[in-house]
């Protein structure tokens, strides 16, 4: 029955195919397909007007059509009349597929003979035809165009290089992930990365293979959005006014908050005086997020603290031990320059505490407030009760567990695990979290560490840890950076499982949210380690290790860590070596030469490495990185040859930005000075400016007013910055964000840009002619 199965399978998929190519090939395209045995489909046009597909493509399409469905395709479209180019269409049949072969393409093909971006007349008219015919044989495709029409002949060549090399490669069981735990670090390892393409494809694979209902994808896109710092994506989210119904995750509870309190309420800050604060929160949130209030337990981050204060204050009775608490938790500091008058309003509230008060608010399900009242009372059945039921309706797993120690210590608790309150305590135990009451930081990592992988209620408490609180912190116990760097070590040999999930999490603490420190240096150096151990470099993972070198780098190696760093980074470039690794190693490159060196002989080795691999893959590499490799191999006086030098062909047309302001802006000191360097360079006739102020002043809203295009990098900027640079964006000018950190992502976003606009500024010269 099996067997008879997979031969339907086989044959359905063959139907498939054949399907696909005679719709493909069939009128107004101009090409068809003939081998010696068929012709396919038959023609009625005219055989002047008919073009047969070059021979180095049939190995592939007959391969599909015989329902190959582990390979990709390159079928060309071409209208039979007038002067029309060829279009091409790379298919492939999922989207980890599609993924591999856009890189793979842009390795083979590259930016020396085809456009994958460009749009004009043809292309528009060959996507009305064939888009339909791939979306219904379920194929993902990549269009693009050769730049010039005799390098089509260039591109056939290049496939044909490709297909060999992907025919003789031996079938190899593929490494991935089994389970959603697995599938869900690789999205938190995107993430951290800014890697927005593999974190759109880890979330296709999560519904493809794991069938996600509606509410658990809205999740993941507020994920992705709070990650890249689209705040307004989630206050505007299709689905907010249901999720808000719901108990959601604490990880989803913290972003919805933290997005609300950025749009709505950050700018308010800046006034003295908090009423304007308070009214915002009245007016334009809480009507948002008043049913999820009540469960802040769960989420200990500072913005979700604030807006419980908030939401306290505005009551007609706030209660006094409520806000007090929450004011300790955040500072008064952290409202700006509203804080005093917030610190002078919690102060003024002098209410009652004691059991009838917390009976009060728990009538009113306002059970924060109710276990603030409750905590200091004497224990008797009726107290440990009612912190049993707050604990539970909090659903806050540190006060369950402080709960459930009191009345297990309790005399009082004997009458509370024999009677009525037994279920609760139950309840409450189920939630409880030992692993935040230990004592010690250490005791913390090595909880998590198990042959299955860590556990579900693990995970969401140390990704509130990481956004609640500095990496910092734990430095104060003596030998905490040792055994994380142990640990991180352990888990990658013997605990793989656990180390996918934990790894994006403890990245993301000691390093997206913590200052290089010296005091972490042998954890950056492990977290390094622990990228290499996988054998794995996808272009995420390529960037972790990136920012993990910068880090290193810039928290005062001892000279012998330089040189390990460097070796290590030798041996990973020389496992990925290609056109983008390249372009990685560049990157690096241009850190190593800003940050303090400790071994000279090591960087330059590094530098020499990236000059031979430039030299080596200079067709491939895009104008920014060419500009680059100049700039470096300049400052270190090593002459390239006259072919590695970026021709005038690869230079973008100057005049499109001739009256264009550009204000680059990014807390990468460095790399925005390069940025602005290169963009000079390619862009004489431009102005381009570059700012790195982390608060909004003068300096920095004049330039904003002022620029026609802001390129903003969202990885390394604050909140301050994004709302001053927003609030004095001119309605002419654009926005641009940048998807990751670097210096080549922020000129190619500017080059992305100029690209949209020469396109549109041809579209409209022919369309006044």
């Amino acid at each position: 029955m099996a067997r008879a199965d997979t031969h339907g399978a086989q044959q359905e998929s063959i139907a498939q195919a054949t399907a696909m190519l005679q719709a493909f090939f069939s009128a107004p395209n101009s090409f068809v397909v003939q081998t010696a045995e068929q012709k396919v489909p038959a023609r009625t046009a005219p055989a002047e007007n008919v073009q047969t597909v070059p021979a180095p493509l049939l190995g592939a399409i007959q391969y599909y059509a015989g329902g190959g469905a582990d390979r990709s395709i390159l079928i060309p479209f071409r209208r039979p009349d007038g002067d029309a180019p060829v279009v091409w269409y790379a298919c492939a049949h999922d989207e980890l597929a599609m993924r591999a072969l856009s890189a793979e393409l842009g390795a083979f093909v590259g930016p020396s003979y085809a456009d994958f971006e460009r749009m004009d007349l043809a292309v528009d008219t060959a996507d009305q035809v064939v888009v339909p015919i791939l979306k219904k044989a379920g194929l993902r495709h990549l269009r693009f165009l050769s730049i010039r029409k005799a390098y089509d002949a260039q591109v056939i060549k290049q496939w044909e290089m490709y297909w060999d090399l992907i025919a003789r490669r031996p079938k190899r069981a593929v490494a991935q992930p089994r389970n959603f735990a697995q599938l869900r670090a690789d999205f938190d390892r995107a993430l951290i990365a800014k890697n927005e393409v593999d974190a759109m494809s880890t979330m296709a694979a999560l519904r493809e293979q794991h069938g996600l209902s509606l509410e658990n994808r809205a999740f993941l896109e507020i994920r992705l959005a709070a990650a890249l710092g689209r705040w307004s994506a989630i206050t505007g989210h299709r689905l907010l006014s249901r999720l808000v119904q719901l108990r959601v995750p604490p990880e989803t509870f913290g972003d919805i908050q933290e997005a609300l309190y950025e749009v709505h309420l950050r700018m308010d800050e800046q006034a003295t005086n908090a009423s304007h604060l308070l009214q915002s929160y009245r007016d334009d949130v809480m009507p948002i997020i008043a049913p999820l209030q009540g469960r802040g337990g769960a989420s200990r981050r500072p913005a979700v603290r604030k807006m419980q204060l908030l939401h306290e204050l505005v009551q007609g009775t706030p209660s006094a031990a409520m806000c007090l608490d929450l004011l300790n938790e955040v500072s008064s500091s952290s409202f700006g320059a509203a804080g005093p008058d917030i610190q002078s309003r919690v102060k003024s509230l002098q209410p009652r505490s004691g059991f009838k008060e917390a009976e009060h608010e728990m009538s009113l399900a306002r059970y924060e407030q109710a276990y603030l009242l409750l905590w200091p009372l004497n224990d008797n059945a009726e107290v440990l009760g009612a912190l049993l039921r707050c604990a539970c309706e909090l659903g806050d797993a540190v006060r369950a567990t402080a709960v459930s120690q009191r009345v297990l210590q309790s005399p009082a608790g004997v009458s509370v695990q024999n009677g009525e309150y037994l279920p609760l305590l139950r309840d409450v135990q189920k939630l409880a979290a030992p692993v935040l009451e230990v004592e010690s930081w250490q005791g913390r990592l090595s909880e998590p560490a198990s042959d299955t992988g860590s556990g579900k209620g693990v995970v969401e408490r140390w990704r509130e840890t990481v956004r609640s609180l500095d990496a910092r912190e734990a430095l104060k116990e003596h030998g905490f950076a040792a055994a994380m760097a142990q640990q991180i070590e352990e888990l990658v040999i013997e605990y793989p499982l656990s180390f996918e999930v934990l790894y994006p999490l403890w990245f993301e603490w000691v390093i997206e949210r913590c200052p290089p420190d010296s005091r972490f240096a042998s954890v950056y150096a492990a977290l390094i380690e622990a990228l290499f151990a996988r054998d794995r470099f996808g272009d995420s993972d390529l960037e972790l290790m990136r920012q993990s070198a910068m880090h290193l780098v810039h928290a005062g190696p001892t000279p012998a860590q330089y040189k390990t760093l460097i070796d290590r980074l030798v041996s990973v470039f020389e496992t990925a070596r290609s056109p983008s690794g390249v372009g990685w190693g560049l990157e690096v490159a241009d850190g190593l030469a800003v940050a303090p060196c400790r071994d000279v002989e090591s960087r330059t080795r590094w530098l020499s490495l990236m000059v031979q691999a430039g030299i080596e893959f200079q067709a491939r590499l895009r104008a920014p990185q060419r500009l680059l490799l100049e700039m470096l191999a300049s400052e270190a006086g090593v002459v390239l040859p006259a072919s590695a030098v970026t021709p005038s062909e690869h230079k973008v047309d100057e005049g499109v930005l001739l009256r264009r302001r550009i204000l680059l802006y990014s807390l990468d000191v460095q790399a925005v000075q390069r940025a602005a360097l290169i963009l000079r360079q390619m862009f004489p006739n431009a102005n381009v400016e570059s700012n790195v102020d982390e608060v909004c002043t003068p300096r920095l809203k004049s330039a904003s007013g002022s620029a026609d295009w802001i390129v903003f990098v969202a990885a390394v900027a604050t909140h301050q910055a994004f709302f001053c640079i927003k609030g004095a964006l001119r309605q002419d000018a654009k926005l641009l964000q940048v998807e990751g950190t670097g210096t080549t992502r922020i000129v190619d976003r500017v080059v992305k840009e100029t690209a949209g606009f020469a396109s549109a500024a041809s579209s409209d010269t022919v369309s006044s002619r």
